[in-house]
């Protein structure tokens, strides 16, 4: 155990534990909704539905208990479903399936004993229908001013649109919506990256604060191994998010002059991640272990002066109806009681920078007694998403061992038909794809942090 003097951490308390299932952004919505329909594959951009449905985002109470959606989604997701919403006329669930799915998915039921049989309702688009839309979308080359706002491409199966949700004026948006005539619903909304703990020195834990060269502060992910010479020496190297920095960038500990904590070697726009390695003729010369300089620990406490940390034993994906879901940002701190609500069809372009995050992207809500709007903050960038393993539900401070479950990329706003309805997610990236995308091999835990 090494000493920390004078150290401060960042967390916050939630109050309440996330019980409730999932659904997709902007979907439960005041009126009826145009739905999906049963169609044949679909060969281009599709027209406008007619079919109207009572087909909804899921409410906050239904007859189908937690560990039942936790099901359904694990369906869906096994199915590689576009969406999962709630029928309110037959008061069951619905996976939107794409219209080229196989037809023996019809015949679908949930693997527990619940007896639960979601009702499967046919898109109008494809898997590469979407992918195309959302391709054009997330290129920002339809109109002259689009790097200049942020917005998010979801595919919402409740209108079985594309929608597009930004704070762009309209001449903007329209020109987004020519790129597909009748696909794309254009929503009121806003997307930004969270940019903006305080003194660490080697090993660095995941959720420390971390300031690049021009001052912006993001925050430190999840430690993990390399081959960075391609041979069979593993170099610990660690995880944040790419619109923090750019290749080559040196990032120190909150202030410039505090501890360095490493340089950006490599980093990927497209699932905005981006890797730091240890360079020891920046930084200290020797570090706890000769390829370690990053540690398998995080911060996870309550308080700006808290000392508490968990460590990681493993990773985990992200599933739909996941709760109890934990974050750690040096702005926001260490707070849990999120819900995974889509992890499926996500893009995020975020104005000003070069990231459209088109890989691995998820998004949750928060639950305390009810959903509410509380989001990671700027700042938060880069910062560790993960669970409680025992006390799997708890939105308290944790102690007990981490699963890790990806990093934070961002946090938007919707306003559901500019009826005044505000809803508020945090944007994910799963530890899956950033592990991937950032060009690293394994998720560094306690169990491997020796000899991986």
């Amino acid at each position: 155990m090494r000493t920390r003097e004078s150290l401060t951490r960042l967390a916050l308390t939630a109050t309440a534990t996330g019980l409730l299932a999932f659904g997709a952004p902007a979907v439960a919505l005041a009126t009826a909704t145009t739905g999906p329909a049963t169609v044949s594959p679909a060969t281009g951009d599709p027209a406008t539905p007619t079919t109207r449905t009572a087909v909804v985002g899921i409410p906050d109470k239904s007859p189908i208990s937690p560990s039942q959606w936790s099901e359904v989604g694990k369906l869906a997701q096994r199915q590689h479903a576009l969406d999962t919403l709630y029928d309110q006329n037959t008061k069951r669930p619905v996976i939107v399936v794409p219209a080229d799915a196989p037809k023996t998915v019809s015949t679908l039921s949930t693997t527990d004993d619940s007896g639960v049989r979601p009702e499967i309702k046919v898109s109008r688009f494809t898997t590469k229908d979407i992918d195309r839309i959302s391709g054009r979308l997330t290129s920002r080359t339809w109109d002259k001013n689009a790097v200049r706002y942020g917005f998010a491409v979801l595919y919402d199966g409740a209108s079985d649109k594309v929608a597009l949700l930004s704070d762009a004026p309209k001449d903007v948006t329209d020109s987004a919506s020519r790129t597909a005539p009748g696909a794309i619903e254009v929503r009121q909304g806003s997307v930004q990256a969270a940019y903006t703990r305080f003194t660490d020195s080697p090993a660095f834990y995941s959720g420390l604060s971390i300031v690049n060269t021009s001052g912006s502060q993001c925050t430190g992910g999840p430690a993990v191994w390399s081959y960075p010479d391609r041979n069979e020496h593993q170099t610990g190297e660690m995880l944040t998010a790419a619109h923090c920095s750019k290749t080559g960038s040196i990032m120190h500990n909150y202030e410039w002059s505090r501890n360095y904590v490493g340089t950006v070697t490599h980093r990927d726009t497209e699932a905005d991640v981006e890797t730091l390695s240890y360079n020891r003729s920046l930084g200290s010369s020797a570090c706890p272990f000769h390829n370690r300089c990053y540690s398998y620990n995080m911060y996870t406490g309550a308080s700006s002066t808290s000392q508490t940390q968990s460590s990681v034993v493993g990773w985990e994906m992200p599933v739909a109806g996941d709760n109890g879901v934990h974050v750690s940002g040096q702005t926001s701190f260490q707070w849990g009681g999120n819900v995974v609500v889509q992890t499926t069809g996500v893009h995020i372009c975020y104005a000003g920078t070069d990231v459209c995050l088109q890989h691995g992207g998820f998004l949750m809500r928060h639950y305390n007694m009810g959903w509410d709007n509380k989001t990671v903050q700027q700042g938060d960038s880069g910062g560790p998403i993960y669970v409680d393993t025992v006390y799997r539900d708890r939105s308290q401070p944790v102690t007990s061992p981490v699963n890790a479950m990806g990093i934070i990329s961002g946090f938007m706003t919707t306003c559901d038909h500019c009826n005044g309805q505000i809803t508020s997610y945090s944007i994910g990236v799963d530890i899956d794809t950033a592990r991937r995308y950032g060009d690293t091999d394994t998720v560094m835990t306690i169990r491997n942090r020796n000899t991986p």
